[in-house]
């Protein structure tokens, strides 16, 4: 597009996408006003469409994606800790959510009363390959002191 400084933006998309959700739109921001300053309204409202179509197409679906693969989450518990978070913490909630969430999680698990809200959600699974996981650690290190 000939946009003025477009490797700083796309530096700066790179590093906001971190936030979820809001990063691009803060990124934009700047390539928004400089486009408009450069290009007109018709500049500033292309690079507009680009955002959304960004936004709609790779980020929601793709971070939502990624995290429930690196966590083992469902995607749709992943989408659902970004809303609550971001709404109770603001923009706090929205970069820590899955570690937030992920931390209730573990307190459920750890007791038996509340363990069957983790299999409700679908993530009870994730606590037994952990603890499988430890369990043949002990094993495999007694083994090895015999």
């Amino acid at each position: 597009m000939g946009v003025h400084s477009a490797i700083l933006w796309g530096i700066l998309t790179v590093i906001l996408g971190y936030i979820p959700y809001i990063g691009l739109i803060i990124a934009a921001l700047p390539a928004i006003f400089f486009a408009w300053l450069q290009f007109g309204i018709w500049g500033a409202v292309a690079v507009v469409v680009l955002v959304i179509i960004l936004n709609v197409v790779v980020e929601n679906p793709v971070y939502a994606h990624l995290a429930s693969k690196r966590f083992e989450m469902p995607a749709l518990v992943v989408i659902l800790s970004l809303i609550f978070w971001s709404w109770t913490l603001g923009l706090i909630g929205l970069v820590f959510a899955v570690p937030f969430t992920l931390l209730i999680l573990i307190i459920l698990q750890s007791s038996e009363e509340t363990r069957w809200i983790n299999t409700l959600v679908g993530v009870d699974t994730i606590f037994e390959e952990i603890a499988e996981g430890h369990s043949g650690e002990g094993a495999e290190q007694g083994e090895q002191q015999q």
